[in-house]
């Protein structure tokens, strides 16, 4: 048994029992009380979604429609379109008609994982709260062109030509004269001339000799001297005090005497002059 709608009777019989301005009762009482069906998407499954391939076809001048959203509702409200998803801005929806804004190319994707797959859910409700909603994975593929082949023309086969064949005449044939050969005298050879070699004497080379400088150097305060490898520094009193002002290299220093006394030894080398 229908409970609601024995209620609603006998609610319509009592404002009819009141008098007076009981029908603008019932039609307010009804408004109050009817439920609201949502709209629904008519050419789509609502909460589906659909996947949809378009060729990358687009110019400057425009936005491109993807697809028509087809909507009732059954309380005849008025409808409102309106776009969500991570690529929504994407988009534009009106009268129905989403539409693909005109810098999304297929060279230049635009979508939020650059995969030139773009997600968005195109929402229709009335005014009392009622949704339906359909998502959608618009994929761009590279663009392409449609060539129309070229047909050959029909040709008309043409005669063979007849060719005359060429007769060249017998060519004269002149006698090959004979020629003397030519006798050449023997040339006259002149004998080589003998050059005796001319031997220069050998250069006598001096070799300096070397000097020995002395080995062992008294130092003096203060004086910077050169050290290097293979030399020794000598300390002659306790109170000696040698300073490194400067390393050269790996091999030479330079030092000098703070106090007491020293002497540098230097190594074996040999000055050529």
């Amino acid at each position: 048994m229908n409970f609601k709608l024995i209620i609603l009777t006998s609610l319509f019989l009592f404002f009819i029992g009141c008098g007076g301005s009981s029908s603008d009762k019932i039609v307010k009482f009804l408004e109050q009380n009817s439920t609201n069906i949502a709209p629904k998407i008519e050419n789509y499954e609502t909460n589906s979604t659909v996947k949809i391939s378009m060729y990358d076809t687009f110019t400057s001048e425009s936005n491109i429609s993807v697809i028509s959203i087809l909507a009732n509702d059954i309380n005849n409200d008025d409808l409102i379109y309106s776009l969500s998803g991570v690529d929504s801005d994407k988009f534009i929806i009106y009268n129905g008609e989403l539409l693909l804004k005109k810098y999304s190319t297929y060279t230049l994707p635009l979508d939020y994982n650059f995969d030139n797959i773009y997600e968005v859910s195109v929402i229709v409700s009335d005014e009392k709260g009622g949704v339906d909603i359909v998502n959608f994975n618009i994929e761009i593929k590279e663009k392409y062109e449609i060539v129309t082949p070229i047909v050959a023309p029909t040709l008309e086969p043409m005669p063979e030509p007849t060719i005359e064949p060429i007769i060249k005449p017998e060519p004269t044939v002149e006698p090959i004269p004979i020629i003397e050969p030519i006798i050449k005298p023997e040339p006259t050879v002149e004998p080589i001339p003998i050059i005796e070699p001319i031997i220069k004497p050998t250069p006598m080379i001096t070799i300096a000799p070397t000097a020995t400088p002395e080995p062992i150097i008294s130092m003096n305060l203060n004086e910077e001297y050169i050290v290097s490898k293979g030399d020794k520094v000598e300390i002659l009193t306790d109170d000696s005090v040698i300073n490194v002002l400067h390393t050269l290299d790996d091999d030479t220093k330079i030092i000098t005497l703070i106090s007491g006394s020293a002497n540098l030894i230097k190594g074996d080398f040999a000055v050529i002059e």
